[in-house]
């Protein structure tokens, strides 16, 4: 036994190699000349203005001086934001509460286990360390720490994990003496199943990532950048109201572009159903375009409704009142109900009042079938999640591609997004033009709750049916960990309806003419088969 037990700490000393790959240093290279516009703004300003050079400028020089004003004022204001971001430690998502958390908890204990889990966690006996479920255990505890080795975790960095999971940034000393003993049971019953305590206090400094409560992590970026994603979205929008008829609203708050056939009745939903589209992170139309490009000018689509709810927030759209206060989830699931409903795409609900008008009758709108087919990706999976868990008679089909929404208790996409220093090209352009980005990162770091955005695959209705539900995954994802979920959803009967590109990237699957794309565009395309 003793020899097992040494070779499971010899494993859990390992960690992810951090040597960076050569894509690195040209994808720096490249995030550095948009970086440095703005140290270079400054130097041009305080020179001209220190060597009185003004009067005499001419040229390419003056045009580039109010533009290099225009950066040094701008990066002041993206300075204060970021700093005020960085410093807040106010989490905007109400905390799960202990019944829900213990619940959940225990669900996550549960998997990979052969043997039924006791009801009661006072029953269970410390598991032997060499187990896979033991060792899954400490990998998930590993990658919340940062990959450090298992025996360089204090208990009291755990204990303020769960603490943090369970009531958000709420210390351990007001909460009440049942609660505390809860906590600390939790903490006890994870170190059974890990096979493993954790280090004493006294001899480890290590901490586990909070992700809503830690500094936030954002980096500089120019005017510039801002102007041209803001004006080329603008632009975009006026070409899909050109060219495919697009129209641009807004309901209760929520932005959306749709293009609706001008033939088209709620009554058709069974035979032309609409899509509803959720985008992900990044910089909104412009890294969709030849998406949607290509969905809209698709024929056997044109006599179905499209539906695209448009996310400041997570879109670089630094000039818009919701890019650092996006709805929120409970506004942004009303809203999006609300607008399904009116535009007819699902069946309209009762209100209480029309209930009891009408004496408790359901509506005939109430008994006809939702025939809403979502498609979503990345961080779009996690409302295409809130939808299905609040309504999840409201979709018929999901297609989910790159699902960021599946095992989060693992925590490698927090890890992955925030935390983990880049070592390839993909990573850097990610982390600079994405992830550090304040709307987004503000998104991310202050708004995202692990427990709330999880799904279970039983949530999705006709998970296992390919025609009702696909999932796309690519094996050199470097935002979440494909391999784990590719499992988890094998291990659930997933078959038919799960595809896997061992070569492919985060949002490969999306990039017009690749096998991913060409297969969500068929899948798509089997509902309106024959009626063209």
């Amino acid at each position: 036994m003793g020899s097992a037990v040494l070779k499971a700490r010899l494993e859990d000393e390992v960690a992810p190699s951090g040597c960076r790959h050569w894509s690195f240093y040209p994808a720096f290279l490249f995030a550095l000349s948009i970086w440095v516009i703005t140290p270079c703004s400054w130097a041009f300003v305080a020179w001209t203005l220190t060597t009185g050079n003004f009067s005499s400028l001419t040229g390419i020089k003056l045009l580039l001086f109010p533009w290099a004003v225009a950066e040094s004022l701008f990066s002041v204001y993206h300075l204060y934001l970021s700093r005020r971001l960085s410093v807040s430690t106010t989490i905007h998502n109400p905390p799960v509460g202990l019944p829900f958390f213990v619940e959940l908890f225990t669900r996550i204990l549960k998997l990979g286990l052969i043997a039924p889990f006791p009801h009661k966690p006072k029953r269970i006996s410390q598991i032997i360390p060499t187990l896979p479920p033991a060792k899954a255990i400490r990998s998930i505890i590993r990658t919340w720490a940062g990959h450090v080795p298992w025996s360089t975790i204090p208990r009291s960095a755990v204990r303020n994990w769960l603490l943090w999971c369970i009531y958000g940034n709420t210390p351990m000393d007001i909460l009440t003496a049942e609660e505390s003993a809860q906590v600390e049971e939790m903490l006890g019953l994870l170190e059974l199943r890990a096979g493993e305590k954790f280090a004493d206090d006294a001899t480890c400094t290590g901490t586990i990532m909070r992700l809503t409560v830690d500094p936030m992590k954002t980096w500089g970026r120019p005017l510039v950048l801002y102007s041209t994603i803001g004006i080329t979205n603008a632009c975009l929008r006026k070409w899909y109201a050109f060219q495919y008829g697009v129209t641009f609203d807004v309901h209760a708050g929520l932005e959306y572009l749709l293009r609706m056939p001008p033939s088209w009745t709620p009554s058709q939903a069974i035979t032309h159903p609409p899509i509803l589209f959720l985008h992900g992170l990044g910089a909104g139309l412009i890294q969709y375009h030849m998406t949607f490009k290509h969905i809209f000018a698709d024929p056997t689509l044109a006599s179905r409704p499209i539906l695209i709810p448009l996310q400041p927030h997570i879109s670089q759209d630094i000039l818009h009142h919701q890019h650092l206060n996006p709805l929120s989830r409970v506004e942004t699931l009303q809203a999006l109900e609300g607008l399904l409903s009116k535009l007819g795409f699902v069946p309209r609900r009762m209100s209480e009042n029309e209930k009891a008008a009408s004496g408790g009758k359901v509506g005939a709108g109430e008994v006809m079938k939702s025939q809403l087919t979502v498609l979503s990706h990345s961080n779009g999976t996690i409302v295409h999640a809130w939808l299905l868990k609040a309504y999840p008679d409201l979709v018929n089909r999901s297609c989910f591609v790159d699902p960021v929404t599946f095992c989060l208790w693992e925590g490698d996409v927090c890890y992955n997004f925030v935390y983990k220093s880049p070592t390839n090209a993909m990573e850097v352009l990610a982390r600079y033009f994405v992830g550090s980005e304040l709307g987004i990162a503000n998104s991310i770091q202050r708004h995202f709750d692990w427990t709330s955005n999880l799904l279970w695959f039983e949530e999705i209705p006709n998970g296992l049916d390919p025609h009702r539900a696909m999932f796309f995954l690519g094996g050199k994802d470097a935002i979440l960990n494909a391999q784990n979920i590719r499992r988890y959803l094998s291990s659930v009967g997933v078959e038919k309806g799960l595809k896997y590109d061992a070569n492919g990237h985060h949002g490969s699957a999306l990039f017009a003419g690749a096998q991913g794309f060409n297969e969500i565009m068929q899948w798509l395309q089997e509902e309106c088969e024959g009626e063209q």
